[in-house]
């Protein structure tokens, strides 16, 4: 039997453990925000919610906060915040933090029917000022909510004509300009990139191929001196097959972000899937794709990634509607407790294993409890965990593998089991996901 070794030394320091337990959408589920999924998500230890994706148009999008342009910006009355407030409000209660997108829904290049360029940039960057005070500062009858991350995102980033892209990176660098001057200690990014399929896929579309001609303006044109915008954090999709691809991706964010002198800048996904077709979310082996891929992105340049949080969405990987009121979860979900483990514990620290492609892991520890998440591709034999660096008496183990009824997976325990010469000794097949936790 194939045998491979992990090493795990709780005495040194590999960072915080960053804030990938992030969903677009949620808490509250569904078009009439009727459905609460706080509790289950809370479970999970899901620490930020980005707001896009909900399936209530009239929640978020600029042109149902603000639906008539003609108004003046300046009056609360030319506002529609209730929909939204309910909606912030709960993401507040849940204790997540908040990423604030302004902007629009992606929509096709050839409809754009709120998507569009606005009448007047600055007013629609006055509009985006005044939401933010709305959820920061009380304005409006608002809240003060701390928000401390604001996305503008430009609705599409496939557009063709040039001189069209330069008006959409001036509308960038109009409210970006605007909102660092009236709200100087948030962070300020964008733009929800379609990312980089086409740099590694010989049949990318047209489109795809866009996103990084797209991509390549913007950036010269915000860190030009004339037309210069902050950029803290800079946002992409990524829709890959592998983990491996996740990494090669971050590489080409980090990459076109230094070649432009913003060695500072946070890449976020803001939108990030493992599987090429929702089929795979029921699939014996995702779970254990998810928790490599989270893995890779704890251990990588990736400062945040977000994934699908609307049941209602077909790429949603952790849960769906039974009907209007009650949830199903898929083993994904349970994964991504597990991950949320390491996520409460907070440090990492650091894993040593050179399995790239067959096994990846991750420890973490709060200084007196551990855990160590190992997630298997192509590998089916044993692994022993050796654990240095301070002392336990005991670990539990919990193993996740995909599939079964539904989705629901399978799932094996043991409980508190002398940890008698430091070493976690486990057989593993492929596409598996194991938990150990150390007391």
């Amino acid at each position: 039997m194939l045998q491979r070794y992990i090493n795990v030394d709780f005495s040194k320091s590999a960072g915080r453990i960053k804030p990938l337990l992030a969903l677009n959408s949620g808490p509250l589920a569904t078009a009439s925000l009727s459905v609460d999924l706080s509790q289950i998500l809370t479970a999970a230890g899901v620490a930020f919610i980005r707001t896009h994706g909900h399936p209530a148009e009239r929640v978020v999008d600029i042109h149902t906060v603000f639906p008539d342009f003609n108004l003046d910006e300046r009056f609360e009355q030319s506002y529609n915040f209730a929909p939204t407030d309910k909606y912030l409000r709960a993401i507040k209660d849940m204790g997540a933090g908040i990423m604030l997108r302004l902007g629009e829904s992606p929509e096709p290049y050839e409809i754009k029917r709120h998507a569009a360029l606005p009448a007047s940039p600055e007013k629609w960057a006055a509009v985006c000022e005044r939401i933010i005070a709305h959820y920061n500062e009380g304005w409006g009858g608002g809240m003060k909510l701390g928000i401390k991350q604001v996305e503008i995102v430009l609705g599409c980033d496939f557009v063709p004509d040039e001189g069209e892209r330069v008006k959409l990176y001036e509308l960038y660098r109009t409210v970006a300009n605007r909102l660092r001057a009236r709200f100087p200690r948030i962070k300020i990014g964008g733009y929800s990139s379609g990312g980089f399929h086409s740099l590694n896929h010989y049949d990318a579309t047209d489109e795809e191929r866009g996103y990084v001609e797209f991509l390549e303006g913007f950036l010269s044109y915000v860190t030009n001196r004339e037309t210069e915008a902050p950029l803290d954090f800079f946002t992409w999709s990524c829709h890959a097959e592998t983990p491996e691809e996740l990494s090669l991706h971050s590489n080409y964010a980090r990459n076109f972000l230094n070649q432009n002198g913003l060695k500072r800048t946070q890449s976020v996904i803001s939108d990030f899937s493992i599987a090429p077709s929702a089929a795979l979310y029921t699939d014996r082996a995702y779970p254990a794709l998810l928790i490599s891929s989270l893995i890779l992105a704890q251990k990588g340049d990736t400062a945040m990634l977000f994934l699908d949080g609307n049941p209602e969405s077909d790429g949603c990987p952790l849960f769906s509607l039974e009907d209007r009121h009650s949830v199903h979860t898929y083993a994904a979900y349970k994964a991504l407790c597990a991950f949320g483990v390491l996520s409460r514990l907070g440090t990492a620290v650091p894993c040593t294993e050179d399995y790239r492609h067959a096994i990846y892991s991750l420890a973490a520890t709060d200084g007196t409890e551990g855990a160590v998440i190992v997630a298997t591709d192509a590998y089916n034999g044993g692994i022993e965990i050796s654990v240095e660096g301070r002392e336990f008496s005991t670990y539990s183990i919990s193993g996740i593998i995909g599939g079964g009824k539904r989705g629901d997976g399978f799932t094996t325990s043991a409980r508190d089991v002398p940890l008698t010469d430091g070493r976690v000794r486990l057989r593993a097949g492929k596409n598996e996901l194991y938990l150990i936790t150390l007391k």
